[in-house]
């Protein structure tokens, strides 16, 4: 695995991929190179990285007009010439014009990198001289702690109407294994979410998941049903027990953008729901999924998950190949 003694970040509005960039080449010098919009999360990252890589000296770097080229060469040009640069976040001009300015002063394509995911393909940062580095497993101390402090969020208390693992174990018994049950009264969903998150805990030793998160920073309010940390990656899993097709798209659309805000491009995100049966369309899951198609593009970042998938899950105790699948992706 590559190293840098010395690193440049160039920081876009989610540092998200900056973090996990300095956790994989360990430098011990970083220079955050931001515009005035993303001063915040420049200083939000700073703070983090101060206390994930002990001992690293993290400065920041402003841009006057991260629109005009020369000033983005002025800046990167006042850098060493030795530093590792890592062009991932930023603007595409603080990306072009860093890289050239770099470049420009004998950076070898060696010490220049990007984060990268391509269709099918497994993440990983790609360095310009055509070698790269797999994200997947490596122990990069992404947790839920870290995302609050990388985008300035405080964790509130839970819901009041909370139920604990066993009640909502329960109602699993009583909901999934009768074909003709109604959900009970624990809430829109929150058993569905517990004892999601219990088995998830069950079977994924490796992951920190969490259950009814409520996340609050001035002007954002964040309610999240299951969150699954794992190596570089979120998974968000947005539970319901509602069987309108219009109330689950809607549930879909916010767990996707969420996730997003919260895990940047590498992020995942699904719904559990009831969803069920067929109309004169064909089965309703099936409409649900191809809506996701249409939408999205495909199923690997954005997955459906049904009532027959909740009562296999239950059935077996355990995750299903499909989920696991998902999550180890």
């Amino acid at each position: 695995m590559r190293s840098a003694e010395q690193l440049i970040l160039l920081v876009g509005g989610n540092p998200l991929p900056n973090y996990l960039v300095a956790r994989l080449l360990e430098p011990r010098v970083v220079f955050l190179v931001h515009s005035g919009e993303t001063l915040e999360p420049a200083r939000r990252l700073r703070e983090v990285l101060n206390q994930r890589i002990p001992g690293a000296v993290v400065t920041l770097h402003g841009l006057a007009d991260a629109a005009e080229a020369g000033e983005v060469h002025r800046i990167v040009r006042q850098l060493p010439a030795s530093a590792h640069l890592d062009y991932t976040g930023g603007t595409k001009v603080m990306a072009a014009h860093g890289r050239l300015a770099f470049a420009s002063r004998g950076g070898e394509p060696a010490r220049a990198s990007y984060l990268f995911e391509a269709p099918g393909d497994r993440a990983c940062l790609r360095f310009d001289d055509g070698r790269s580095e797999a994200l997947l497993r490596r122990e990069l101390g992404l947790d839920l702690g870290v995302l609050m402090g990388l985008h300035g969020l405080r964790r509130q208390p839970g819901r009041q109407t909370a139920v604990s693992a066993d009640e909502a174990r329960a109602e699993a018994e009583r909901f999934l294994a009768e074909p003709e049950a109604e959900a009970g009264q624990a809430g829109p969903g929150h058993w569905l979410e517990v004892w999601l998150a219990d088995l998830l805990r069950q079977h994924l030793p490796d992951a920190e998941v969490s259950q009814g998160v409520h996340l609050e920073r001035t002007g954002r309010n964040l309610e999240l049903d299951v969150l699954v940390v794992r190596g570089h990656r979120l998974h968000l899993i947005s539970c319901t027990t509602a069987k309108d097709l219009t109330k689950a798209k809607l549930k879909l659309f916010e767990a996707s953008h969420r996730a997003r805000q919260l895990g940047g491009d590498l992020s995942r995100a699904a719904l559990a729901c009831r969803v069920d049966g067929s109309d004169r369309q064909g089965r309703r899951i099936d409409q649900l999924r191809a809506d996701v198609q249409d939408v999205w593009g495909g199923p690997r970042e954005i997955e459906v998950f049904g009532l027959d998938d909740l009562r296999e899950w239950h059935q077996t105790g355990t995750p299903s190949t499909s989920l696991l699948r998902w999550l180890d992706h």
